[in-house]
């Protein structure tokens, strides 16, 4: 079985700024199925516009503080896929997903833990459950 999508993975460098978002996001719709965000300094509230900026898919968040940290992750709206699994660390060093995606069990994850909060370290694997 062959999993084929489109990903686009960014350190963002924060996301704070109304306006730099809104170009990153115009940038960044319709580029990859799914998008892989560290540093995004989110904060709860952010959650559904943000989504809805991407182009109204779902999106997972480990928060970290508002000018540090945080990852995401966005699928787009026209993915079948489910979760079945989520963690999310309190810090928002680390974002796992296990989810099924075109009969594949896949994992995500996030993790800017590692030597430094700029290290983009991203797993995909094919588990057997």
């Amino acid at each position: 079985m062959t999993l084929s999508r489109k990903l686009v993975t960014l350190n963002a460098n924060g996301l704070r700024n109304a306006k730099n978002r809104c170009k990153l996001f115009r940038q960044l719709k319709g580029k990859g199925e799914i998008v892989l965000l560290q540093e995004t300094h989110s904060q709860p509230a952010d959650e559904i516009y943000w989504s809805n900026s991407l182009g109204g898919g779902k999106m997972y968040f480990a928060h970290g503080d508002s000018n540090a940290r945080g990852v995401a992750i966005y699928f787009d709206k026209n993915i079948d896929f489910q979760v079945k699994y989520t963690y999310r660390d309190g810090d928002g060093r680390v974002l796992m997903i296990l989810t099924e995606l075109d009969g594949i069990n896949v994992q995500w994850v996030l993790d800017i833990t590692i030597f430094s909060v700029t290290l983009k370290y991203i797993v995909i694997t094919k588990l057997s459950l």
